[in-house]
């Protein structure tokens, strides 16, 4: 699932693993970089790809031109992704971050501008959509303050999208009857009809998880709520690819004599076992 972070932070960010944006946008999309914290047993030094990071941003910054934020904002997240790599730095079961001395933990997060990290209660790296937004509205294009504006908005600043509510540090269960899922594929798709050719992969991510979160098996809710959400889907895309899917699942939801509140498996019927809980705790 999805984790947050608690006491001390600095600046990193979540790598993920994107897929070409396309009709159905169906394609398996990697959660942040979460994992539960590490103790530091290794002293490797900071990837040179840090320093190239820190130079390049910096000189972003002060650049009196504008100009795309697309490539440098990709570069910091392969080089967060480097850190949260166990093999980046040679530590085998460890990411980079957690690997890292106290020193050189503190000047990674330091150097990496634009980017969230924390390795205390829980490790993970998350965009600073507040850093970048307002770097956006100065020296980025127009796709830049877009894209950065619905990152914004997505996430709100943390570290989970705005459709999932989190009831533990590291999971959560999805929001459904509030439309904000449905409202989230959609912004994400009009952002590809505009911009067609920025930030491709990230954009197709973001599609791909709202419409995966579709079909989540823990919702907050009630079976009501649920049954809201798939309906304002289909009212919007009465003709997506993914709508028939959609309103089988509707009518099985409808079919479904129980609400559940635990996470004992509901069974549709004999040939289409399914795991669907409302009012969800994840463990």
């Amino acid at each position: 699932m999805i984790s947050v972070f608690s006491g001390n932070s600095m600046k990193i960010s979540f790598s993920l693993q994107v897929a070409s944006i396309g009709t159905a946008l169906l394609l398996p999309v990697a959660l942040p970089a979460i994992s539960a914290p590490i103790p530091a047993k290794a002293n490797p030094h900071i990837p040179e790809s840090v320093d190239m990071y820190y130079t390049t941003i910096q000189k972003t910054s002060e650049t009196l031109c504008r100009q795309s934020l697309e490539p440098i904002f990709t570069f910091g997240k392969s080089v967060a992704h480097e850190l949260m790599t166990p093999a980046a730095l040679g530590a085998s079961g460890y990411s980079g971050l957690e690997s890292l001395s106290v020193k050189d933990f503190e000047s990674v997060g330091q150097k990496m501008k634009g980017f969230l990290v924390t390795r205390d209660e829980v490790v993970y790296a998350e965009p600073d959509t507040s850093f970048w937004s307002l770097l956006a509205a100065t020296k980025g294009s127009d796709a830049d303050r877009e894209f950065f504006r619905l990152l914004k908005w997505t996430y709100r600043d943390g570290a989970v999208p705005i459709y999932i509510s989190l009831t533990t540090d590291y999971s959560g269960c999805t929001v459904f009857g509030t439309r904000e899922l449905t409202d989230v594929y959609a912004a994400w798709l009009s952002f590809h009809s505009q911009y067609p050719q920025a930030y491709v992969g990230l954009v197709a991510a973001e599609t791909s998880r709202a419409l995966n979160e579709l079909e989540s098996t823990c919702a907050c809710g009630d079976k009501a709520s649920v049954l809201d959400e798939l309906n304002y889907f289909i009212t919007k895309y009465p003709n997506g690819a993914t709508t028939p899917h959609i309103l089988t699942l509707m009518e099985k939801i409808r079919l479904d004599p129980t609400e559940l509140h635990d996470k004992t498996p509901v069974r549709f019927d004999k040939a289409t076992p399914t795991q669907m809980r409302y009012n969800c705790t994840p463990g």
